[in-house]
């Protein structure tokens, strides 16, 4: 599937119908911008599995606690305060963090882009 592609669309759709609560969906709709921004801006980068978003948010989430200097729980709800600009830039890191991790490849084949989300 190509991101213009209708059936594309409709997969990301389904993704995120299956999260109930919207402010979670908005920080997952945030989190796949801030992939998009890195992945259009570095064309040589390219995933070779499935991303696990949860997984990144939680990153965001630790690194927000850490940050704050309180405890890391399992309720992430302290990130719905985040002001927009603040989340945006605990995802990024977070991004980058598992982009470090070795889960992508670099110099990626002349005009294919792969990206999975899970």
């Amino acid at each position: 599937m190509s991101h213009s592609d209708l059936n594309f669309a409709l997969a990301v759709q389904s993704l995120l119908n299956r999260i109930q609560h919207p402010e979670y969906r908005q920080i997952v709709v945030e989190l796949i911008s801030v992939i998009a921004t890195i992945l259009e801006r570095n064309p040589e980068l390219k995933f070779t599995h499935a991303v696990d978003l949860d997984q990144i948010v939680r990153d965001a989430f630790k690194m927000y606690m850490k940050d704050l200097g309180k405890e890391v729980t399992e309720d992430i709800s302290y990130l719905y305060t985040v002001s927009e600009m603040g989340m945006k830039s605990y995802l990024a890191r977070a991004v980058v963090n598992f982009m470090l991790k070795g889960d992508i490849k670099t110099n990626a084949e002349e005009g294919q882009t792969f990206c999975q989300v899970s």
